[in-house]
């Protein structure tokens, strides 16, 4: 059994064990990817790479089921950027999560928003390709969970101040939606930001906070708003 140094031992303690195993996993994927196919170029690493962990139409047509999951744990090979602002929103948000929710809530939570991040980008590519004629394309990060951080900790802790970026002041109710808003403005500008596969990590951080991860539940919440509606309609008719 492989024993970490107490450096780590005492950081996967401060960060807790789903969130230092989320960032440890992302980062030496990272590494060994880049080395072995950037310096390298070591063709089976590559095609380990894209046959293992990207997600996209072509994997899932020939029963890749698991890169739903595998391709959060990847990134952008040409972008370090990409896994380093990730690693940063895990870093400042997850742990938080993890202690108040527990360990196996957050491995819940980081299933299923990936899950549901690829699950709605993939059904995005499905249309893009055979409606509307664009070129199909792989997916790959895990800031579909990122943005579901970002909603879950709006939604708990909501007059928090936070720094957007690193910069910008922004009560933490906001982060989320603003996110979501640039991602928007990107994907529709022709960036290739994966702008569905975020809104499934917010849709189903929603499901699981503010829908207690009930379906009856979320249910009742969405016909409620509707019915008071109708009565005050009535009452003001009456």
């Amino acid at each position: 059994m492989v024993r970490l140094p107490p450096w780590l031992v005492s950081l996967r303690r401060r960060l807790g064990p789903v969130t230092f195993a989320t960032m440890a996993t992302c980062l030496a994927l990272q590494l060994f990817f880049g080395i072995a196919i950037n310096l390298a170029h070591a063709q089976p690493v590559w095609d380990f790479y894209a046959y293992g962990f990207v997600l996209s139409l072509a994997q899932l047509s020939h029963g890749r089921v698991w890169t739903l999951l595998t391709y959060g744990a990847v990134h952008d090979l040409g972008d370090p950027l990409h896994v380093l602002f990730n690693c940063i929103g895990l870093y400042y948000f997850m742990p938080q999560f993890e202690k108040r929710r527990g360990t196996r809530a957050t491995l819940r939570f980081l299933l299923l928003t990936v899950l549901a991040g690829g699950g709605l980008q993939s059904l995005w590519q499905l249309l893009s390709v055979h409606v509307l004629g664009g070129e199909p394309a792989g997916t790959v990060g895990i800031s579909a969970a990122v943005v579901g951080l970002l909603a879950a900790y709006g939604w708990q802790q909501p007059n928090a101040r936070v720094q957007l970026m690193l910069v910008i002041p922004l009560e933490a109710r906001w982060l989320a939606p603003v996110c979501l808003g640039v991602d928007l403005l990107l994907f529709v500008s022709g960036s290739h930001v994966a702008f569905f596969a975020h809104l499934g990590g917010y849709l189903a951080a929603w499901f699981l906070i503010q829908g207690r991860g009930d379906p009856q539940f979320v249910w009742q919440r969405l016909r409620l708003p509707r019915s008071g509606r109708r009565a005050s309609r009535l009452i003001v008719v009456n």
